[in-house]
């Protein structure tokens, strides 16, 4: 089994609970997907017959109103699972999924993985367990958008979403939505985000280049978080 499956699964929240023996019998049923920058995996409407665990790259799931704009509902970088809800309850889609980048996923046929689950009891309350951490994450983030300004909020958003760079170490986000998206994700308007990462930025804990954000004092913005 090709080394490379296996370490895309360890790295899925989904799967890290499983041993070693469970988790080989889960790559034996994954395929790989290659998808170019702009490629769509799926479309709003098309089977739900797989869910994809996201090797590298970034895509993002949107859907588009009547009047044809766009919006963005999630995007997912490694290590994230997209449409795993086709696992239990998934017909169709519900929305579209595209690469924002060159990204590789691993294609899981939803039939095969819940043959596994089936005939294998402990892999089914592993699988349960990892859900319910992730329940508990979700529960965390709506406290996180009920109590906290949106100086927390986005301070949470930028050290969650920062990845650090394999050149110079440093924190950075890659923007992959627009600023009046993030402020709806964030709960907030688009001018209180400009004025929250003004604040930031002149405070020296961030600062911004086009669509990147490099966290300059990770520390600094964790304490905003207290």
């Amino acid at each position: 089994m090709p080394e490379s499956i296996l370490d895309t699964l360890r790295s899925v929240f989904l799967f890290e609970s499983l041993e070693e023996d469970q988790l080989s019998r889960v790559a034996a049923i994954a395929s790989r997907v290659q998808l170019q920058k702009g490629e769509m995996l799926f479309s709003e409407g098309d089977q739900a017959r797989a869910f994809f665990a996201l090797s590298s790259g970034v895509v993002k799931i949107f859907k588009l109103a009547p009047s044809g704009a766009e919006f963005t509902v999630h995007v997912h970088k490694s290590g994230d699972l997209v449409a795993e809800a086709a696992i239990f309850d998934l017909t169709v889609y519900p929305a579209y999924c595209q690469a924002l980048e060159p990204a590789e996923l691993l294609r899981i046929p939803r039939v095969d993985f819940v043959e596994l689950i089936r005939a294998d009891p402990e892999l089914a309350l592993r699988i349960m367990h990892s859900y319910s951490r992730r329940l508990r994450t979700f529960v965390m983030q709506v406290e996180d958008l009920s109590f906290s300004d949106v100086k927390a909020r986005l301070a949470n958003y930028l050290l969650r979403s920062a990845r650090k760079s394999p050149d110079t170490g440093a924190l950075t986000h890659t923007l992959h939505i627009s600023k009046k998206e993030l402020a709806l994700q964030l709960g907030t308007s688009p001018e209180t985000l400009s004025r929250t990462l003004r604040a930031l930025k002149d405070e020296g804990i961030i600062e911004e280049q086009g669509k990147s954000i490099a966290v300059l004092a990770p520390e600094r913005l964790r304490s905003e978080l207290r």
